[in-house]
């Protein structure tokens, strides 16, 4: 009898968690001061961040860190390969005072 109750606890605290919306990423970045365009959900476990390239610091910290609270849910940054052009269109390497 014993035996039971051990394997039904132990069941219930091993539930999965609930896949991930995007109208919760959405949310989140909607309380960040983010544009909705941040988050893009991919699966239910998998979410794409890219913020823009004038986004405030603070709100994609904020961001970053709600995000990383929804269990189960995998991410990744896009736009590592993105680079700044000066006002004639040639890109701006480090070092050069635009970066």
């Amino acid at each position: 009898m014993s035996f039971i109750l051990i394997f039904g606890t132990l069941l219930i605290g091993c539930t999965p968690a609930k896949p991930a919306t995007q109208a919760q990423l959405d949310e989140i970045a909607t309380k960040c001061g983010l544009d909705t365009k941040t988050f893009v959900l991919e699966t239910p476990s998998r979410a794409r961040i890219q913020p823009n390239v004038d986004a405030n610091f603070k709100a994609f910290d904020c961001g970053l860190s709600e995000i990383r609270k929804i269990p189960g849910l995998e991410f990744g940054f896009v736009g590592n390969e993105m680079y700044q052009a000066d006002a004639n269109g040639n890109p701006i390497k480090e070092g050069d005072g635009g970066y």
